[in-house]
């Protein structure tokens, strides 16, 4: 086979992989009657929303892009999480969702998003019934880790693991807690987060499930952490 034909090939599969990703959008800003998160115009105006959606698309090895447009992000959140029917006021990611902030609300492309300039965040400090979440971000499920997560693009902010008597995860992990999972966060800001014990701004932990452990292995790269403490002595 000559050297053209190869490349031919190469091209014909790099496009396949690329029109394997879908896009679920959220817009704060949005005033469509009935979101269903297909278009800029008809963008969900929450971003679990947006990840529910995304995650009832993906599939293992096609995972559903979120892109979600500039506003602050602190709507009330009532996703259980943790022990059976515990609200932490978290935002819960979901297998094969890839999680972008900074764009405009009208862009056609991901290159052309702008987190720098188009804030995106997801405020935690009313968001657990009117307090802060104990975790803005939670990743993992209680029965073994989530898969093929992206976070990319955010600030995030106002996450108090102040911690709750017997729930060891409460005091850890208050900007995001990552249990058992290897996300890719990138090109978020994390600031004024607070943990009791563990994390302020992120908390990695490993676990046994059954027979299976599960190494918490996530890979952050281009964030800047600023105001984020933990109070253990």
């Amino acid at each position: 086979m000559s050297k053209k034909s190869i490349t031919g090939i190469i091209v014909v599969i790099c496009l396949f992989t690329m029109q394997s990703f879908g896009v679920v959008y959220v817009n704060k800003a949005s005033t469509d009657p009935s979101p269903d998160g297909s278009s800029w115009a008809k963008a969900f105006r929450t971003i679990q929303e947006g990840i529910d959606a995304a995650a009832s698309q993906a599939s293992p090895g096609n995972p559903v892009e979120v892109w979600v447009a500039q506003g602050n992000y602190d709507e009330l959140r009532t996703e259980s999480w943790g022990a059976p029917s515990a609200v932490e006021g978290s935002l819960v990611m979901k297998d094969d969702v890839h999680l972008y902030g900074g764009f405009k609300g009208t862009e056609t492309s991901i290159n052309q998003r702008r987190p720098a300039r188009y804030i995106t965040t997801i405020d935690g400090r009313t968001s657990r019934g009117g307090t802060n979440a104990y975790h803005v971000i939670v990743i993992g499920k209680a029965n073994g880790p989530n898969t093929d997560i992206v976070i990319d693009g955010f600030y995030i902010r106002g996450g108090r693991a102040t911690g709750v008597a017997g729930d060891y995860h409460t005091w850890r992990g208050a900007g995001i807690y990552n249990w058992l999972s290897s996300p890719v966060i990138a090109n978020c800001v994390f600031y004024d987060n607070v943990a009791g014990t563990a994390g302020g701004a992120i908390a990695n932990l490993s676990g046994t499930i059954g027979s299976n452990n599960y190494k918490a292995n996530a890979l952050i790269h281009d964030c800047v952490f600023r105001g984020n403490t933990c109070n253990e002595a």
